[in-house]
């Protein structure tokens, strides 16, 4: 679904992350995707001594944040924004959702992208960085803030591949003409515990606010 606002923005204020240049999210927990899937409860897994080795590490990926501020340096101020919103499914067509916003006389004046379900490095979308790859291919800047660390292929009917993921990161992604001067992930009280469901994963569902420079104004984006 593709959403298309134009909103008129007061400036505000924030204590957020700053994010000066750029960031990615790395770690070093594929080789041990299937030692945490070998845990069949999720209290057993935070007591056990991989845990306890490896809480940071896996804190600093699942609540962290990825961004470029590089993409987009020089584009003029207005006092109205575009802003399209698109739950874009992992990205498993990406290249087509690219085109499309690239070709289409409305998305492609969208001064920013909201863009849900992003994958980072799974195996079902070609371990592509979804949202890095659209924020270069556009130009426009951007922030990842991940939701999950994904444990296997994926939801039902996601799993007819042999791909193994590499950095497993699932998530929300905002992508700015603008200069996104901070951000922050906000945790979304969970319906169910993922480390238990079919699709196995650590984390949580999270939505993700930022702040946007144009011109001497921010705006708050969510």
């Amino acid at each position: 679904m593709v959403s298309i606002l134009l909103i008129n923005f007061a400036s505000t204020a924030s204590d957020m992350k700053n994010l000066p240049g750029t960031h990615y999210i790395q770690h070093n927990l594929q080789p041990s995707y299937d030692e945490i899937k070998s845990y069949k409860k999720k209290k057993d897994f935070i007591n056990s001594p991989f845990y306890s080795t490896h809480k940071t590490e896996i804190n600093n990926c699942i609540n962290g944040l990825e961004w470029d501020n590089t993409l987009s340096t020089n584009c003029s101020p207005k006092e109205e924004l575009r802003i399209v919103s698109w739950n874009i499914e992992r990205g498993k067509q990406l290249d087509e959702i690219i085109q499309y916003l690239k070709e289409n006389n409305e998305l492609s004046e969208a001064d920013i992208i909201l863009a849900i379900e992003c994958d980072n490095g799974m195996g079902r979308t070609n371990n592509r960085n979804v949202t890095k790859e659209l924020a270069e291919t556009l130009k426009m800047n951007y922030c990842f803030s991940p939701s999950y660390l994904v444990l296997g292929k994926g939801a039902i009917g996601e799993t007819d591949h042999t791909s193994k993921n590499t950095k497993a990161l699932h998530g929300t992604s905002i992508l700015s003409r603008y200069h996104i001067q901070k951000a922050e992930g906000i945790h979304v009280p969970p319906v169910k515990e993922v480390f238990h469901s079919s699709e196995k994963r650590l984390g949580t569902k999270k939505g993700l606010v930022a702040q946007v420079l144009v011109g001497s104004n921010t705006k708050l984006i969510s």
